[in-house]
């Protein structure tokens, strides 16, 4: 092997990376203009969409305090999985102890404000739904199926 060519696999993997990245930033823009253009219309709150986020809130409260039950063997990630390392998901999916670390205030403040965040824009999402004539992404909605599998829910008429 040449210092000049490079192996047929590592190229074949950064080709694949490189779509991946292709579709991530195709993805940014579109959701990007989609709330750009929810973000430049005037308007007051959408019953529908104050009901349906009222009701999920609602949900959210029943819940406060019940440990949530899963299938046995099933692996679960939360969206701060997302950027770990193999190492990382491995020792997860392991269920080893975590590390002890502290928690700064300015770290608690973070994860408030990143769940606000979260709350506005999946609202916006919503009021797309409403106000936009085709809106590229939607809310996937399965009633209550936050609560599949759990004792909680198996106790309501849901």
């Amino acid at each position: 092997m040449s210092l000049v060519s490079k192996p047929t696999e590592l190229t074949a993997e950064i080709k694949e990376k490189s779509k991946y990245k292709k579709r991530g930033s195709k993805l940014e823009r579109e959701i990007l203009n989609q709330m750009d253009e929810i973000n430049s219309l005037d308007y007051f709150p959408i019953k529908s969409v104050e009901k349906l986020v009222l009701e999920q809130k609602h949900f959210e409260y029943d819940k406060v305090g019940i440990e949530p039950e899963f299938p046995e063997g099933l692996v679960r990630f939360s969206p701060s999985s997302a950027d770990k390392c193999d190492r990382e998901l491995f020792f997860k999916a392991n269920k080893a102890p975590k590390d002890k670390k502290t928690q700064y205030p300015f770290q608690r403040r973070w994860t408030r404000n990143s769940t606000a965040v979260h709350d506005a824009v999946q609202k916006q999402l919503l009021e797309s739904e409403v106000l936009l004539e085709n809106p590229q992404f939607t809310v996937n909605r399965k009633k209550w199926s936050a609560c599949m599998g759990t004792n909680h829910c198996r106790d309501k008429d849901h």
